[in-house]
């Protein structure tokens, strides 16, 4: 009877190891990195020589960024690799050549469902559909 007491606390305790020290997968960080737009519905994003790039930055589930011309502002929520835009809000400054772009972009935002990160590029996603896809700001 001791020998079993004693086998049964080895692989309870063997048990208990190995599932403390299994590693968990988690989503990759896609935050506090300033992401800049380089493609929106699979064409690329060619900013003249002028215009600032669009980007935008997630933390602490708010997100930041500027489209083109104006600056936007608003939530997030995030569970693995799902991500859902809130409400957005932003500035209104007239941009008559970038407010093509600021919309495209706002739209791809408020469509994003889940997210994927490969090899440093960040692709938002609607289904199987990549909608906007963005690089790390160096």
């Amino acid at each position: 009877m001791k020998i079993f007491i004693r086998t049964a606390f080895l692989v309870a305790l063997l048990i208990a190891t190995s599932c403390a020290t299994m590693k968990k997968t988690k989503a990759p960080s896609i935050t506090e990195v300033k992401w800049v737009l380089e493609t929106l519905y699979g064409e690329k994003v060619n900013y003249g020589a002028e215009q600032k790039a669009a980007f935008m930055e997630l933390k602490e589930n708010k997100v930041t960024g500027y489209g083109g011309c104006n600056r936007f502002f608003g939530g997030y929520e995030m569970d693995g690799t799902l991500l859902d835009f809130g409400m957005l809000g932003s500035t209104k400054m007239a941009c008559p050549n970038s407010s093509e772009l600021e919309s495209e972009f706002l739209k791809a935002l408020d469509e994003t469902k889940s997210f994927a990160l490969e090899d440093g590029q960040l692709s938002l996603k609607d289904g199987d559909k990549t909608i906007a896809s963005f690089k790390p700001e160096l």
